[in-house]
């Protein structure tokens, strides 16, 4: 995650906010599953990436993440 830039396009703005959740669930929420996770603790920045790419992509795009961070 770069600090201190603007976000130039909304794929970046994507994956930022992707980043972002799936550093706070391995931080602070491992206990919920990611579906559990997503439902309350997603908000609004996370529930329109929802409704523009699907659950299914963003809950696989995070669980991606997460495995990327993992190794």
């Amino acid at each position: 995650m770069q600090e201190n830039k603007l976000i130039e396009s909304s794929d970046q703005f994507y994956r930022e906010t992707v980043e972002i959740h799936a550093l706070n669930w391995l931080k602070n929420y491992q206990h919920q599953n990611l579906i559990e996770y997503i439902e309350f603790n997603g908000g609004p920045l996370l529930m329109h990436w929802i409704s523009e790419f699907g659950p299914i992509r963003v809950a696989g795009d995070i669980e991606n993440r997460i495995t990327e961070e993992l190794k």
